[in-house]
């Protein structure tokens, strides 16, 4: 693929152009991305908030699961070996 001149006198002047706005053009893009960026960020604050409440609430429901599951199996354990408790005590010395 060749350029001929007039594709190479296009890509001259629109080099040249934009060098000559880039000081106005790049501040105003800075001043008008800024508030879109912030309000991504916001965003992104917002939702890691809700992803450690609900993370949070999610450690606590598994933390209650287990501890009711404990509690049960210490129950069960307990009706399988009544007679441990109060079994025969041996007496010292007799």
């Amino acid at each position: 693929m060749s350029l001929d001149k007039k594709d190479l006198l296009t890509i001259l002047v629109a080099g040249a152009v934009g060098v000559l706005l880039a000081p106005v053009i790049l501040p105003t893009i800075v001043r008008l991305g800024r508030p879109a960026a912030k309000s991504a960020f916001k965003a992104a604050l917002l939702l890691e908030q809700q992803v450690r409440e609900g993370a949070a609430e999610f450690v606590e429901s598994m933390e209650d699961l287990a501890a009711e599951a404990r509690a049960e199996i210490e129950a069960e354990a307990s009706v399988a070996q009544p007679s441990a408790a109060a079994g025969p005590v041996a007496v010292r010395g007799a």
